[in-house]
């Protein structure tokens, strides 16, 4: 992953307004802060490059809502559900929330018991929906209360 974030550092210089973040199994390129047009070009061009420069590593580029995510090949949210599933006992609930496309395969991942929600307006899997990250927030802390 260094050639990764070298390579992401490289091009967040020259793309004022994005940002890397590294996750716990993946690296992600942040351009919503960018021109959508010029975040657009940026991320293709990103893209191509780290294809070139990684065509040899077993990862898989992922764009997401303008955000281009590198992970090892097989490490995904499904692989967590997956995962949480295999305990003893496994979980007799699991409340998925996401609103990205990398959240689409955790949702399709989950148990007949699972509870997906899509927060915003895009298309999804997910069972239900949630207007925004505000209504998110609320809707954890009534969770909690």
């Amino acid at each position: 992953m260094p050639a990764v974030r070298a390579t992401m550092e490289r091009f967040t210089l020259l793309t004022p307004g994005s940002r890397v973040e590294e996750k716990v199994s993946s690296i992600a390129w942040h351009y919503r802060q960018v021109g959508r047009e010029f975040g657009r070009l940026q991320a293709r061009e990103l893209r191509i490059a780290l294809s070139r420069e990684l065509r040899d590593v077993p990862i898989d580029i992922i764009e997401g809502k303008r955000v281009l995510e590198v992970r090892p090949r097989g490490a995904s949210k499904a692989a967590v559900v997956q995962r949480l599933l295999s305990h003893e006992p496994p979980p007799s609930v699991i409340l998925a929330l996401g609103d990205d496309r990398t959240d689409e395969e955790m949702f399709t991942a989950l148990p007949p018991t699972g509870i997906s929600v899509h927060v915003g307006a895009a298309v999804s899997l997910a069972m239900h929906r949630l207007r925004d990250p505000a209504a998110t927030r609320a809707f954890l802390s009534a969770l909690i209360v």
